[in-house]
């Protein structure tokens, strides 16, 4: 999966905090964490970004709410994500790296914001 189409994803959900990284010298990435204000950046110069494509957030400052009682805790299973991202066809060293970024921002927590 392309970093941008990564991106403009994790926008249209909501996510607040994407850093586009799809250039050579910037390793073809997409960083994403849990900001709870908007904050998009491309490259490794951080240039500002507005969007990547993905649907506008009604209100940046407006907090993400999750019905947690409707969360699949079975997705925190590392197995679980290695498994669903195998089959969106991202490779061993993209699984990875996605896992990662992910303990490392989360704790693999699926209601961890």
């Amino acid at each position: 999966m392309a970093p941008r189409e990564v991106a403009k994803y994790a926008e249209s959900i909501g996510i607040k905090g994407i850093g586009l990284y799809e250039t050579n010298a910037d390793g073809h990435f997409t960083h994403i964490d849990t900001r709870t204000v908007k904050s998009f950046w491309y490259g490794q110069k951080e240039e500002y970004r507005s969007t990547f494509g993905g649907a506008e957030l009604q209100d940046d400052k407006e907090d993400i709410k999750i019905d947690t009682s409707k969360v699949n805790t079975a997705a925190a299973d590392p197995k679980v994500m290695w498994n669903y991202f195998k089959k969106k066809g991202l490779n061993d060293y993209g699984i990875a790296g996605l896992m990662g970024n992910l303990y490392a921002e989360s704790g693999l927590k699926p209601c961890n914001l």
